[in-house]
């Protein structure tokens, strides 16, 4: 329930990561990311709108097996690439 308690996430924060990421520089090779402390996968979904085929593969850990539960049902478009 904490994305749907916080309005702001859905509401600011998608813009903001469009804006950041958008400034990264592409490297030529595809990325492997590390995403700690994961939560409900907000963060890793917006790495991987926004980045595309430049991840190559994204890894989410959380300590909370619910959290984890979460973020694999928001990432399920993206399964072949995170775990």
């Amino acid at each position: 329930s904490y994305d749907d308690e916080h309005d702001e996430i859905g509401d600011q924060l998608p813009e903001l990561w469009r804006e950041l990421l958008a400034q990264v520089p592409p490297t030529g090779a595809p990325w492997r990311v590390l995403d700690v402390g994961s939560g409900t996968g907000f963060a890793a979904e917006q790495v991987l709108r926004h980045l595309g085929d430049a991840v190559a593969h994204l890894t989410c850990f959380d300590l909370s097996p619910e959290m984890l539960a979460r973020g694999r049902t928001r990432l399920a478009a993206y399964a072949g690439r995170v775990t």
